[in-house]
């Protein structure tokens, strides 16, 4: 189709006489906006768009939550296109919900950061072990969506130091024989 195309329409007018009238239209190429639903409004929180009438291929919307409560998912969407006529939007809408995870503590170990009375969704603690003691597992956890830390707490173990001792043998001139003791 050309910019700007004619068409000629030919139809049958019912009166005493039948006869055929011929219409002349003429099409202007044009686009249209691809248009996305309204983007889903959230429970105990709201998105940019709120105010928005329409929502075409394009657009985005940005959510937050209302105090106390922790945006779980993506927080920005934006409109897609589905087809050559419609869009939809390029994700699900984000949850908030109120998340809080149990104070990490670790036998033998500290804190290096993520001091707090209350630990939400995203907060994120470091842990050392006390001296004498090994870390196993990640020295860091984050708090996540189903209120538990991820990973796993690690645990701080008892390290055990070895101590030498040389016995001479005399056979061949080698000599080195090794105890551990356990401190």
């Amino acid at each position: 189709m050309t910019p700007t195309e004619s068409f000629f329409f030919f139809f049958l007018v019912p009166s005493r006489l039948f006869t055929w009238h011929c219409l002349m239209c003429t099409i202007q190429q044009a686009s249209w906006p691809i248009p996305c639903l309204p983007p889903p409004d959230i429970t105990h929180g709201s998105h940019t768009g709120q105010s928005e009438q329409e929502f075409s291929f394009g657009s985005a919307v940005t959510y937050k939550c209302d105090q106390g409560f922790s945006l779980i998912g993506e927080a920005s969407i934006h409109c897609t296109m589905k087809d050559n006529v419609n869009g939809e939007w390029s994700g699900p809408a984000p949850e908030c919900k109120v998340v809080k995870c149990p104070e990490p503590e670790v036998k033998n170990g500290k804190k290096q950061s993520g001091f707090g009375s209350e630990y939400s969704y995203g907060n994120t603690v470091i842990f050392e072990c006390d001296s004498g003691y090994a870390l196993k597992g990640s020295s860091s956890v984050k708090c996540e969506a189903n209120n538990s830390w991820v990973p796993s707490l690690p645990t701080c173990l008892r390290e055990y130091k070895q101590f030498w001792k040389n016995f001479w043998l005399f056979k061949a001139s080698r000599f080195l024989a090794c105890s551990f003791y356990k401190t």
